[in-house]
């Protein structure tokens, strides 16, 4: 391996494998060509309609699409009276007054449209099991949101074992961000941070969860013992008391009675630097879960510490992420926008309302918090200057904002190394971050509206912002 500080590193390994005996067999294989065929997409949403035409479009398929279910079996019953019948139907399993589960009966039910291949699109909260799936005559079930790779997957593997005339056996496949869902289990969520409060309950509720959330260490104590959750998801910096110390009294408490149970509890905590697992677990965390939540690994953690599900102590630690302490960098005007939305789409499970829910709180509480950070510098308080950009640090990575949450680690490692005489120059520049940020918070809306049907935005657009007098946004002086 060779590293190089500040560059990165590079490393190779190598990997003797053996033949395979027999080559693998899927519904690939059989070299299906989709190119050419009907194909019906069924969704009460406009946005899925239309992204999910413009994918199969792209495939050379001859899309039509339907916005409910009485719509969707007029147009496969005159489609298949004309002698032009779809081959498929991709449905959504969440749509008013008919659903996507009964408007597959009927299609089955129907002599004149029974051979239609039909492939599920459901949220992790509306999923069925495979057997169900499979009764009434899916040939695929997919998660939102489906990668177009997994759609035409689903679509190819369907093709060819209609063609060889197998029995529906449905496919299930999920994105990186989901899990089965995990039910109407009760969880605590101990979280200082308002966005943080946000995504995180937002995923939960998502899967089925019932979420009580409290402000502090010293809230989520009471809260434990005074009502029974199956998992708590404990923040490890929180004012009053923090997720450590409140962990510690939640073990106590337990020991000193055999009448009060195990509660699994998971830490949360920004901080992916080795060592901090295991000071987690020391403190008597069941799980570890490092910010911003990713679904994946949250819904991962959840079913790791359930009752009755193995304990993943001894698995390794996630990838530490270093930050090393330089001198600012000089800022020419960017063209990358300051807030990455695929991302922030992916981190909020696809649900633009979500993610627009999170830049509004972002917008709001950024620069509350910055000027909390300046006043903390002016006290020479360092401990408070690294609680400060440490919250902003959690917000900006919730909300995708790698300018932002760089720079606020960077405050936070100077505050922690006592290094106040160091930070100046990194305040300034955090406050322009913020600002580049919320100014791209309109057009960030906007892109949102444009997909999603929400409300459109009046801010200002990022190149506006750009644009703009520095003076207009000038960050409060710090004392020399």
């Amino acid at each position: 391996m060779t590293s190089e500080e500040g560059h990165g590193s590079t490393f190779w390994f190598t990997v003797s494998l053996g033949n395979r005996v027999q080559p693998p067999v899927s519904g690939r294989d059989c070299l299906v060509d989709p190119r050419g065929l009907r194909a019906l997409a069924v969704d009460d949403n406009r946005t899925n309609r239309e992204i999910i035409q413009a994918q199969l479009a792209s495939w050379y398929l001859r899309p039509d699409v339907a916005d409910s279910a009485v719509q969707a079996m007029e147009m496969l019953r005159k489609a298949a009276e004309a002698g032009e019948p779809y081959r498929f139907a991709i449905l959504d399993m969440h749509m008013p007054h008919i659903d996507g589960m009964e408007l597959a009966r009927n299609i089955k039910a129907d002599p004149i449209t029974r051979e239609v291949i039909l492939i599920s699109l459901s949220s992790i909260s509306d999923q069925f099991r495979p057997d169900q799936m499979s009764e009434v005559g899916f040939s695929a079930c997919l998660t939102k949101p489906a990668l177009p790779s997994q759609l035409y997957d689903a679509i190819v593997d369907s093709l060819a074992a209609a063609d060889k005339h197998e029995k529906p056996s449905p496919i299930v496949a999920s994105t990186s961000a989901q899990k089965e869902p995990l039910g109407e289990i009760h969880v605590l969520l101990a979280e200082d941070n308002e966005v943080n409060r946000l995504v995180a309950s937002e995923i939960l509720q998502q899967a089925g969860c019932i979420c009580a959330m409290v402000l502090n260490g010293r809230e989520a104590v009471e809260e434990a013992l005074r009502n029974p959750y199956d998992i708590i998801l404990m923040d490890c910096q929180m004012p009053e008391m923090d997720g450590f110390e409140a962990t510690r009294l939640i073990r106590k408490a337990e020991s000193e009675s055999a009448d009060q149970p195990h509660r699994p509890i998971i830490a949360l905590t920004a901080n992916a630097i080795k060592g901090d697992r295991e000071n987690c677990l020391a403190a008597g965390m069941d799980e570890y879960v490092t910010k911003p939540i990713e679904p994946a690994e949250l819904f991962r953690a959840i079913h790791a510490v359930l009752p009755g599900a193995a304990r993943v102590r001894s698995s390794p630690p996630p990838l530490s992420e270093r930050v090393n302490v330089t001198a600012p960098e000089s800022r020419p005007p960017s063209s990358v926008p300051p807030v990455d939305l695929d991302s922030l789409l992916a981190r909020c499970m696809g649900s633009r309302e979500i993610a627009a829910k999170v830049l509004g709180i972002f917008s709001a509480t950024s620069m509350k918090d910055i000027e909390a950070l300046v006043e903390s510098v002016k006290r020479g308080d360092a401990k408070a200057v690294a609680n400060s950009a440490h919250k902003i640090k959690g917000s900006a990575a919730n909300i995708s904002a790698e300018g932002v949450r760089r720079v606020a680690a960077e405050i936070e490692q100077l505050a922690r190394a006592d290094a106040l005489a160091q930070t100046e120059e990194w305040v300034g520049r955090l406050h322009c971050e913020i600002e580049d940020v919320r100014g791209y918070l309109g057009t960030a809306l906007d892109k949102l509206s444009a997909a999603g049907g929400l409300a459109p935005s009046k801010s200002n657009s990022f190149a506006d912002r750009r644009s703009a007098s520095p003076g207009s946004a000038a960050v409060p002086p710090l004392p020399t």
